[in-house]
């Protein structure tokens, strides 16, 4: 760890007094959270050589890039998801269009609803049309891939999350964990994805 001496550590609060707007942003929180980010931005600001600058730069390009990219995955998961309970909806209202539509019976006017409709088989049907794996809602054959390279576990509340549309705390409930139980498998099952599609890409 580097030994800075009384000049540098000056620097360093001069720098984050003249900028203290900067330093109220949640994403520079978040990025000088982690000890070895610190590290190299404090080296960056004590010995602004182009080099300490540049591996600054670079850290928090990579650091902003997953960011961002975590987010958009969730985004585009959460996005599929919706789309796919669209035509689920519209798909069980076209059916039971057709089970009411009236057959030309000799004994009446009766519909399919009449004939085949009772309350376990439509409790099936709904059971069958609102379950679905995640992996049923994306198109991208990467994305689709690093879903599956995850553990049964993180599958689950990938599943629950973007397909049934709970939240950590619902999760939890369900699976008898804690929330944050729930949180951390959530956020390392995007992370996983992350890595996954970056080693691929």
């Amino acid at each position: 760890m580097p030994n800075y001496n009384v000049s540098s550590e000056e620097k360093i609060k001069k720098f984050e007094e003249e900028n203290s707007e900067l330093f109220q942003n949640n994403l520079v929180r978040s990025f000088l959270n982690i000890p070895y980010n610190k590290r190299v931005y404090r080296e960056a600001i004590a010995v602004p050589t182009p080099e300490n600058k540049q591996k600054l730069d670079m850290l928090f390009k990579h650091f902003y890039f997953k960011i961002r990219f975590i987010s958009h995955i969730s985004t585009t998961l959460k996005f599929n998801s919706i789309n796919y309970d669209k035509k689920m909806r519209l798909l069980q209202s076209r059916f039971s269009t057709t089970l009411d539509a009236p057959i030309n019976s000799s004994e009446g006017e009766e519909s399919f609803l009449d004939l085949i409709a009772n309350e376990v088989s439509f409790g099936a049907l709904d059971d069958f049309l609102s379950k679905g794996d995640i992996t049923d809602h994306v198109s991208c054959s990467i994305l689709y891939d690093s879903l599956n390279s995850l553990t049964e576990k993180q599958k689950q509340v990938i599943n629950l999350v973007y397909v049934e549309g709970l939240s950590d705390t619902e999760i939890a409930t369900l699976l008898n964990k804690t929330q944050q139980a729930v949180s951390k498998t959530h956020k390392k099952a995007l992370k996983n994805i992350l890595n996954y599609i970056e080693r691929y890409k």
